[in-house]
């Protein structure tokens, strides 16, 4: 039987596919199930957090936002369901925090472990630390800059006067006494 140009090129595509997700699977240690477990951190404002965003232990990358949900009790919480690494073992009493990579960069869920205590159980709850708003920052140093300005100008009137009238430091006024 002979195979015309179309299967041969069907049977050699196929071969490639095969090679190209072995050596995937094989280079870059991926593999379609990891050891680990999910803990749930509760915040009230994640700031821009998304799914797949990192998790750090102590500055480590040890895994991975799995799921975000909103929970309507007294207030709305936003709940992360983070999956993390069999190997990173989290002691209660460990605080979490939305941070940002770099001034524009990346959000991550840090948690910072006391290591010391017990170890977290698998789906436990950790309530997290409120993220740091560098909006509201921003909002006063405008208002710090204003005030700097006024000041700077007042200084001058002031350093101007003085330099055109200097007996003015030298006499006290008798009104004010």
């Amino acid at each position: 039987m002979k195979m015309n140009n179309e299967i041969k090129i069907g049977i050699m595509v196929f071969i490639c596919l095969v090679a190209l997700l072995f050596l995937t699977l094989r280079v870059g240690s991926f593999s379609f199930y990891k050891k680990g477990y999910s803990i749930k951190v509760q915040f009230s404002n994640i700031d821009g957090m998304e799914l797949s965003g990192p998790v750090r232990l102590n500055g480590l990358e040890v895994g991975m936002v799995q799921n975000i949900k909103m929970a309507y009790e007294d207030t709305t919480k936003m709940i992360l369901t983070l999956w993390i690494k069999d190997e990173a073992k989290i002691h209660q009493g460990a605080q979490a925090y939305i941070k940002t990579m770099g001034l524009i960069g990346e959000k991550y869920v840090g948690i910072m472990d006391k290591q010391e205590g017990p170890f977290l159980e698998p789906g436990s709850t950790i309530v997290g630390e409120e993220p740091f708003e560098l909006e509201k920052l921003l909002g006063r140093s405008d208002r710090i800059a204003e005030n700097l300005e006024t000041t700077s100008q007042n200084l001058d009137e002031f350093s101007n006067d003085v330099k055109r009238h200097p007996w003015k430091l030298l006499f006290r006024t008798e009104k004010g006494q």
